[in-house]
């Protein structure tokens, strides 16, 4: 395990729930209607779970040695429910490659990050599904 490799990736997977964790709270106030009210309570919920996230990869970079980012992956803008909902959908199916990807860098040796970012890629795997539902 290359582990300037590994906490390099940590922090952009850690980038991008910053990003996601604003993009969702920012689409759901947005969001109007009989529609716009599903969504807006989906993207509620799953603001809270990336802001987790970015707590558990602060905490595992520094248990690797390395200093968390504080840069914010760029965000993207959408407002008609559908819109948004395909949107989110998308950066979900990036996090799910992101995360796949960590999983092949981790060496056997830490179960603990396995754990934990196995535990981040079933949440995104259940959020996609969830947007996908939405959408019909």
């Amino acid at each position: 395990m290359d582990r300037k490799k590994l906490i390099d990736e940590l922090n952009y997977a850690l980038t991008t729930e910053y990003q996601a964790y604003i993009q969702y709270l920012s689409h759901a106030e947005i969001q109007k209607g009989f529609d716009g009210e599903a969504v807006r309570e989906l993207l509620t919920h799953i603001s809270e779970e990336e802001l987790k996230h970015a707590k558990i990869l602060r905490e595992r970079i520094v248990a690797l040695g390395g200093t968390p980012s504080m840069d914010i992956a760029p965000r993207k803008k959408a407002v008609a429910p559908k819109e948004v909902l395909k949107l989110n959908i998308g950066e979900e199916t990036e996090a799910i490659e992101i995360y796949t990807r960590i999983l092949k860098m981790i060496g056997d040796d830490d179960v603990m990050l396995q754990h934990e970012i196995r535990h981040i890629l079933k949440d995104e795997i259940e959020h996609k599904e969830e947007l996908m539902r939405l959408l019909g």
